[in-house]
């Protein structure tokens, strides 16, 4: 009894040691998780509030038609960030010096390395995020709730008050990502990808230099910006994310850079030139879809879902560059997941004498080779195929592209559903340095725009064969 009576106790006793182990655990993670710093919004010095870009600074750096669509990302981005907020609103945090007189918290801003130059604050980091998405009628798809959409620009911006950088480490950084990055571009490690590095921005820092990721799709794209200067003791770090085509590469490319020179030029106080660009500058300014149009595009009549066998308008307004150049509009189309599925069945049902398409569709951009307009270098305006173009006043252009989906040329008969129509302005350019006179295509503006093809059953029974009759021919195929 004895012996059973001291094992007990001795359980009763580890188990008691757990539980307080535990608890004071839980205690200290709590408080690591809670810790209070003392430097904050309210009470940062002005230079944390100039390392960042306002919302209306973000918006600015896009067109007008695109800008209700810009500002703070009010969603958790995924990008490698030292603290967030709910609403998605810059974001900073550090730490004020006491006062070794009185004990108080020292708010005199001194730029400097604490460490060696009696700076304050001791720290300060800021961190800010920001996010560009087409509306939903531009999206190749709807997304759960708080998923990113999948067409997209995202943005974050880190920066740091009396950061600990020495001039030399600077430079020794430097040069050791401009080695890597120069072996990248010269030698991709990934044939998927296309590398750019520009070692010298121009800003007059100690650093600033870029580093640029282009999927060969022209789709998305990374871009890596690092500013920093060793005195007055500031850094920067600018990282870009273009998705799904939200805007052109080179755009992507032009908005990190200006936003970066936003950066330097009120935060660092370098004499940087942010280039935005003309509010008419070329390309697209507008896409829609409608079901009849009239004189004037304000009279057309929009519409994005179409029952099949009827013709619709893909409408693009534009505006041509001011080099005297060949520029082409072209259409391209690419069939959703709903649409290459219906394909797979319909395809097999299809009147031979009807329609082309007899395999089902595959989930990619094509181009319609039977519609495009062409603007000349002296401006004549060329239409091929069901397409006509509209002036306007200020020298605005608008295409509309007739789709007719009872087209048997068209892939539509098989393919009802959703579908992402795009339109892409490419101009010619000669080959510098060529003789021969050899041109090649450069991407001026793209636009995408989604539609949806109803399926029409009675039309559906007029163009495709019954689907036990399209079984049955199929299986007397394999026979012989």
């Amino acid at each position: 009894m004895k012996h059973e009576k001291r094992i007990s106790l001795w359980i009763s006793g580890v188990l008691a040691v757990a539980i307080a182990f535990a608890w004071l655990t839980a205690l200290s993670r709590h408080a690591l998780a809670e810790k209070v710093y003392n430097l904050t919004e309210n009470n940062a010095p002005r230079p944390a509030h100039l390392m960042y870009l306002t919302e209306e600074e973000f918006r600015g750096l896009f067109a007008n038609r695109e800008k209700p669509n810009a500002g703070f990302c009010k969603v958790p981005c995924s990008h490698r960030l030292i603290g967030t907020r709910e609403d998605g609103r810059p974001f900073i945090r550090g730490e004020w010096l006491l006062d070794k007189k009185t004990g108080k918290l020292d708010l005199e801003y001194r730029p400097g390395r604490s460490t060696l130059e009696n700076g304050n604050p001791y720290f300060c980091h800021v961190t800010a995020v920001y996010r560009y998405a087409p509306p939903e009628a531009e999206q190749p798809r709807s997304t759960e709730h708080n998923q990113p959409p999948y067409r997209r620009l995202d943005m974050d911006i880190f920066a740091s008050i009396n950061a600990g950088y020495t001039a030399q480490a600077i430079r020794e950084w430097k040069e050791r990502d401009a080695k890597r990055y120069r072996e990248e571009v010269k030698d991709p490690k990934s044939s998927s990808y296309s590398y750019r590095y520009i070692e010298d921005l121009g800003f007059g820092l100690d650093r600033n230099d870029m580093y640029v990721m282009l999927n060969r799709t022209g789709k998305s794209c990374q871009v890596f910006i690092k500013l920093d200067s060793a005195k007055p003791w500031l850094h920067a770090d600018i990282f870009l994310n273009m998705e799904d085509g939200a805007v052109s590469q080179e755009r992507a490319i032009s908005i990190a850079r200006n936003a970066a020179a936003i950066i330097a030029k009120k935060g660092f106080g370098a004499n940087a030139k942010v280039d935005m660009g003309k509010e008419d500058e070329a390309g697209f300014t507008d896409v829609w879809t409608a079901d009849r149009i009239g004189k004037m595009p304000e009279e057309d009549h929009h519409e994005n879902r179409i029952r099949l066998g009827k013709l619709f308008y893909v409408v693009c307004a534009y505006k041509l560059p001011e080099a005297k150049e060949d520029v082409e509009i072209s259409l391209w189309m690419m069939p959703g997941a709903d649409a290459v599925a219906a394909s797979r069945e319909r395809c097999e049902r299809v009147k031979s004498i009807d329609s082309i398409y007899t395999t089902p569709l595959e989930s990619k951009m094509r181009r319609d080779m039977e519609k495009d307009v062409t603007h000349t270098a002296d401006r004549k305006c060329i239409a091929t195929g069901p397409v006509s173009v509209r002036t306007l006043a200020d020298g605005t252009f608008v295409a509309s592209f007739t789709i007719i989906t009872a087209d048997p040329m068209e892939p539509f008969i098989i393919g009802p559903g959703a579908w992402e129509m795009e339109v892409l302005m490419q101009a010619y350019r000669h080959d510098p340095g060529n003789e021969e006179g050899r041109t090649h295509m450069v991407e001026i503006s793209k636009r995408r725009i989604a539609v949806t093809i109803v399926d029409d059953p009675e039309f559906s029974a007029k163009v495709l064969k019954p689907p036990e009759k399209a079984t049955s021919t199929k299986k007397k195929g394999e026979k012989s």
